[in-house]
């Protein structure tokens, strides 16, 4: 027993001659220089000093001229230092939120370049958007505005003006004209590799004032029904105090593999698309439904109209999205787009609101919630393969339609319908779309709504319109 003990220790200091290698836990190198960041070595055998590999990060309450309490206006001051750090980390610090004024209809407040990451270091980094609203020299503070004068509903009642309706953040509010677009976020043109992770953006979308719904009186202030008297109720229309117009978060169109991860927009209801990405896309663990007062279902121009829109090879994984039109819209581009929409949240706002349409091939659309849609999950007619898996379904209309060739389709809750049928296979839309060799098995089907059907098979007669480029061609 000595002598296979004495041997297994022979062993065993023959193979630890020298530094450990990195397959032992080792760095396989006996010399180190102070100071100096470490990488893996090109052939992959042990660790070595590398300063040229190594990104210090920039901090972006360093930056000239950039007021991370949200007082002054950034923005200009933003763009500098991320157009400075291009293809650097940027990590905005815990407490730091700077405002960022209006950059004007169809422009970004904020253009990234290749290879640039920008980074919150915990719930309390991000950004805040320009604000208009009423002053202490009237009794309600904080309430949108675009006017001084004190009778007027879109001014401040009761307030000391002029004055009282006062721009935080610049001399306007974020998005100040109605259906114009504004955009926080903007990729350049053709780049690659953006990272934007772990930031609040505060959209200033809500602003806790209840307003008359219709009538003479509509967005009139009010405090209950009594108070709108030639009709309507008092309602949570909330006003937005970042303005009329829409705002889009993240344009990320001309980027591909773009992170979109573990942000959050806060209080953000107007907007054409919250986040766009061209191919290879990450869009995970964004919630853009984090609303300080609640929202009415169909409040006109009220809520985003796309949540997240994507292509080719994209990963839409457990995000909070809210949406009017499409809460997630995958534009593919060819039989094997190979998108990813999963383990999602979705809440339809208004009463044709479509919870997941997809275009092109060999999507997969897996353990999503979706709530109130018009139709849930859809294909367009060019659509073909893909796979409906363990989706839940929650009110609304039409869960699923089934359009194209091969679609699997198993064990969904298809339940709590309110209208319409639960699935369609095919559509007697104008387009004719039809749907073959598809499966379909273990889901849970109820519905509620009186002369509607389970499952229905579509009946194509007449003629139609097939083909084309309109977006069911």
């Amino acid at each position: 027993m000595k002598v296979i003990v004495g041997l297994l220790l022979l062993i065993t200091n023959a193979a630890w001659a020298g530094p450990p290698q990195l397959k032992q836990g080792g760095t396989n190198n006996t010399s180190w220089t102070a100071g100096k960041c470490v990488r893996v070595s090109t052939d992959g055998t042990k660790l070595e000093p590398a300063d040229s590999d190594c990104q210090t990060a920039a901090n972006l309450a360093e930056a000239a001229s950039v007021d991370c309490t949200g007082v002054t206006d950034s923005r200009s001051a933003v763009q500098t230092f991320v157009t400075d750090n291009a293809g650097k980390l940027i990590v905005i610090p815990c407490g730091c939120s700077p405002i960022l004024s209006s950059p004007g209809n169809g422009n970004a407040a904020i253009t990234v370049d290749s290879n640039t990451t920008i980074f919150g270091e915990c719930s309390t980094s991000g950004f805040k958007l320009a604000e208009k609203v009423c002053d202490s020299s009237s009794p309600f503070v904080g309430k949108q505005c675009t006017t001084d004068n004190t009778t007027d509903p879109t001014g401040c009642p009761s307030g000391t003006c002029p004055g009282c309706c006062d721009a935080v953040g610049g001399s306007d509010s974020f998005a100040p004209t109605l259906n114009s677009v504004y955009t926080v976020f903007r990729g350049a043109s053709s780049t690659t590799n953006i990272e934007i992770r772990n930031l609040t953006i505060d959209t200033n979308g809500n602003d806790g004032f209840k307003y008359c719904a219709s009538g003479t009186q509509a967005d009139e202030l009010c405090f209950t029904d009594s108070d709108c008297t030639t009709g309507g109720t008092c309602t949570n229309y909330y006003g937005t105090p970042s303005g009329a117009g829409k705002i889009d978060i993240f344009d990320f169109d001309a980027t591909t593999s773009v992170r979109i991860i573990n942000n959050t927009a806060k209080d953000y209801r107007r907007g054409v698309v919250g986040i766009s990405a061209a191919a290879s896309a990450e869009i995970k663990n964004n919630n853009l439904r984090a609303i300080s007062f609640p929202l009415v279902e169909g409040a006109t121009n009220r809520a985003v109209e796309t949540g997240v829109t994507v292509t080719d090879d994209a990963e839409v994984v457990n995000n909070k999205i809210g949406a009017s039109i499409y809460a997630v819209n995958v534009l593919g581009t060819t039989a094997g787009s190979n998108s990813l929409v999963a383990e999602n949240t979705l809440v339809g706002q208004g009463t044709t609101a479509q919870g997941v349409r997809y275009v092109g091939g060999q999507h997969r659309i897996l353990g999503n919630y979706l709530y109130t849609f018009n139709p849930g999950i859809t294909g367009a007619c060019n659509s073909a393969n893909a796979t409906i898996a363990n989706n839940r379904f929650f009110l609304g209309g039409l869960k699923v339609r089934v359009v194209g060739a091969g679609v699997k389709l198993h064990g969904n809750y298809v339940a709590w319908q309110d209208t319409g049928n639960a699935i369609e296979v095919g559509t007697d839309a104008t387009q004719g779309c039809t749907a073959s060799h598809f499966e379909m098995s273990d889901n849970l089907i109820f519905s509620g709504a009186s002369s509607s059907a389970w499952i229905k098979f579509t009946a194509l007669s007449g003629k139609k319109c097939f083909g084309g480029t309109g977006p069911d061609a």
